[in-house]
């Protein structure tokens, strides 16, 4: 639980200095964030259920999120690339449908995309 409040904290300090544009500190910060990151037990390399497996996907998809911002922001295509790929790993199965689908759509393999019928969550 530690380790979770740490990466929060670290996470909050990194959202702050990417707005104050600090992107220098915001990039130290990013290298920390994914260090304690990786000692999360609902994550990879452990990729182990934990009672706050649902904080630690939030948290890492956020950081990702924001991990891809900063890349963009400093013109880093390899960071950029790398953002995405570990932010593609936190999509949800419904984002990956949809996604899926219009991969269908603008690949115009319509007769893939017209049995893939699927209805939004309620929520």
């Amino acid at each position: 639980m530690a380790v979770l409040t740490e990466a929060q904290a670290l996470l909050s300090r990194f959202k702050d200095s990417y707005a104050r544009q600090d992107l220098k500190t915001a990039e130290s910060l990013l290298g920390q964030l994914k260090v304690k990151l990786i000692q999360l037990p609902a994550l990879p390399p452990v990729s182990q259920p934990s009672a706050t497996a649902q904080q630690e996907l939030a948290l890492a998809r956020d950081a990702m999120e924001h991990a891809a911002m900063l890349a963009v922001k400093l013109q880093d295509e390899a960071a950029a690339e790398r953002a995405f790929v570990q932010l593609k790993v936190q999509e949800l199965p419904e984002v990956a449908s949809v996604i899926q689908l219009e991969r269908w759509l603008m690949a115009g393999a319509y007769n893939k995309a017209r049995p893939a019928v699927f209805v939004p969550h309620p929520s």
